[in-house]
C-alpha cells in the first residue's frame, strides 16, 4: 500500500528502553505538579525510579458548556469538554508548596534534574481534546473548528455502546479544519518542545472514523490527520516520540 512501514524499518522510540510511569491511574484528571513530585519520590524510595514519565489527561486548558456550577451533573457531559488554549492550565502555572516552578517549562526541567527523568511526554487527543477545540476560543479560532456530530455505525452500536461516543454524538465535537490540522499540531508540539517535553501520547484517535461526512470520508480524513501528526512529531521532537492510543481501527493502522 505504501502508506506505512514495518517496525523493522522504523527507529524505535528511545523511551522504550526505560521503565516509565503514566500518571493516569494515580490521578485521573486530577493530575497536578505536587502529586507528580510525590509520586516520583515514592518510586525513588522504593528503589525503582522511572526514567520516563507521561503526564496524562488533566494538564490542558479546557471548558465545558454543559457543566454549570450548582447544577446537577449530566452523565457523559465530561467528554464534551473542549480545548481553549495550547498552553498548560492553572494547575501547572504559579506553582506553590515546595516546587520552585512557575510554568510547564520550569516544572519539566525541575523533575528531569531532580529525579533523573530522561523522557517526559504529555497527553492530548487527536482532535486536541475529547470534545475537540472550542469554537469560541480566541486562541483556537485560527484552526477554524466547527461543531460536528459523530455518526456511529449500526455495527458498532449493535456490538457495544460506549459512553464517550454516545456523549459526543449528543454534544458534538469541535472538529479542526483538515486544512489547518498541521498548523494546530505544529503550534502545540513546538510549544511543548520549548517546555522541554520530549514527545506525546495521542489519544481518542478512532473518533475520526465517525466524522468523515463532508470531509471526503473517514479514510481521507484519517489520512490528513495522521500525516499532519507525524510531520509535526518529526519536526518538533526530532524522533519517533509518539504513543498512539485508542487507534485500533484499520484507517489509523494503515495510514
Amino acid at each position: 500500500m505504501g502508506t506505512f512501514k514495518h517496525i523493522d524499518n522504523k527507529k524505535v522510540p528511545g523511551h522504550l528502553d526505560w521503565f516509565g510511569w503514566c500518571t493516569w491511574d494515580a490521578f485521573y484528571m486530577d493530575v497536578n505538579p505536587q502529586g507528580i513530585k510525590e509520586g516520583l519520590e515514592r518510586f525513588m524510595e522504593g528503589g525503582c525510579p522511572p526514567r520516563f514519565l507521561i503526564i496524562d489527561d488533566g494538564w490542558q486548558e479546557t471548558y465545558n458548556d454543559f457543566q454549570k456550577e450548582g447544577e446537577p451533573f449530566v452523565e457523559g457531559s465530561q467528554f464534551a469538554s473542549r480545548l481553549t488554549d495550547i498552553k498548560e492550565n492553572g494547575k501547572f502555572r504559579a506553582l506553590k508548596q515546595d516546587i520552585p516552578c512557575y510554568d510547564l517549562q520550569e516544572f519539566t526541567n525541575f523533575i528531569k534534574e531532580s529525579y533523573g527523568l530522561k523522557f517526559v511526554y504529555v497527553w492530548h487527543a487527536l482532535l486536541g481534546y475529547w470534545g475537540g477545540l472550542h469554537p469560541s476560543s480566541e486562541t483556537m479560532r485560527k484552526y477554524n473548528p466547527k461543531i460536528e456530530y459523530p455518526i456511529q455505525s449500526p455495527g458498532n452500536t449493535g456490538n457495544l455502546r460506549d459512553i464517550a461516543m454516545d456523549s459526543l454524538e449528543k454534544f458534538g465535537v469541535g472538529v479542526i479544519d483538515p486544512q489547518r490540522i498541521f498548523d494546530f499540531y505544529n503550534d502545540l508540539h513546538s510549544y511543548l518542545a520549548s517546555c522541554g517535553v520530549d514527545g506525546v501520547k495521542v489519544d481518542v484517535q478512532t473518533l475520526l472514523e465517525t466524522l468523515g461526512f463532508g470531509h471526503g470520508g473517514r479514510v481521507a480524513l484519517t489520512g490528513r490527520y495522521q500525516e499532519a501528526l507525524e510531520e509535526s512529531i518529526a519536526r518538533n521532537f526530532g524522533a519517533n516520540n509518539l504513543i498512539c492510543c485508542m487507534n485500533h481501527n484499520s484507517d489509523s493502522f494503515y495510514r
